[in-house]
């Protein structure tokens, strides 16, 4: 287990996350109020200026102990503990790879899309090259996934091309039902065995609801159709067949892309 303290700035999240790609299968843990750094820790400080940031890190893993510091400029307008948030992340990365032996390939990356982030900076008007560059120095991704993500991006990029952002709309038709409840679950959703012989009060409200819908967007191009919200197969079939009629009823499917 790996416990991980956090002097000035709390970091504790994403020095958790890059720290998991290294220590696999093992509990990385925050540390508690009060409690000291004694063995298999990581300790970072922080102590932020305007302008500029004194980063510091320590880690201790099986009697080994290693450490790095380092003063790093903040760019003016931009989020100064983000900053450090990522240079220290890179930092805990530069440590933990000849600790451990191993190199993640997508570096720093640790809950986010990576995707999305090169389509952002394609959008911003970055070339391929200094796309290349950021992940590179910035993420400390390998050159394997930076091609992999730049092809993924430009093929994303050819297919929502046809979507009208400016008047089209895309549909979710919520199903709050599925087998059974996972306790993580943020979603509202409902064992389907409770609702036994009820669906049919949801379906009515849920037909009313799209009704309205089709009247409000009519003229309006529609792009995509998405159901969810729980598990829609978790409806009897003939409820599923009684719901994608009554889209298919309302709503001009034709230029539908997905």
């Amino acid at each position: 287990m790996m416990t991980v303290f956090c002097e000035g700035a709390d970091f504790t999240y994403e020095l958790s996350g890059v720290a998991m790609l290294f220590f696999r299968g093992e509990k990385v843990i925050p540390a508690k109020e009060g409690e000291e750094p004694e063995e298999n820790f990581i300790l970072s400080e922080a102590n932020i200026r305007p302008g500029r940031a004194s980063l510091s890190l320590t880690v201790e893993r099986d009697g080994r102990s290693t450490e790095a510091s380092e003063i790093i400029p903040l760019t003016e307008g931009e989020d100064p503990e983000k900053q450090c948030e990522l240079h220290l992340s890179r930092m805990l990365y530069r440590l933990l790879a000849p600790l451990t032996g191993i190199a993640p390939k997508w570096g720093v990356l640790t809950g986010i899309r990576p995707v999305k982030l090169v389509q952002r900076w394609m959008d911003q008007g970055l070339t391929a090259v200094e796309i290349r560059e950021r992940l590179r120095e910035d993420y400390l991704v390998s050159d394997e996934k930076i091609d992999l993500c730049i092809e993924i991006a430009a093929r994303e990029k050819e297919l929502l091309a046809p979507v009208d952002y400016e008047r089209g709309y895309s549909l979710y038709v919520g199903i709050p039902f599925c087998p059974t409840t996972c306790l993580y679950c943020s979603f509202t959703s409902y064992p389907i065995g409770k609702w036994k012989g009820r669906t049919g009060l949801y379906l009515g409200a849920l037909f009313q609801e799209l009704e309205y819908t089709a009247r409000k967007m009519a003229g309006r191009p529609l792009d995509t159709i998405y159901f969810g919200g729980g598990t829609p197969t978790s409806l009897e079939a003939e409820d599923l067949e009684a719901i994608l009629c009554k889209v298919e009823s309302l709503f001009d499917t034709k230029n539908v892309l997905e």
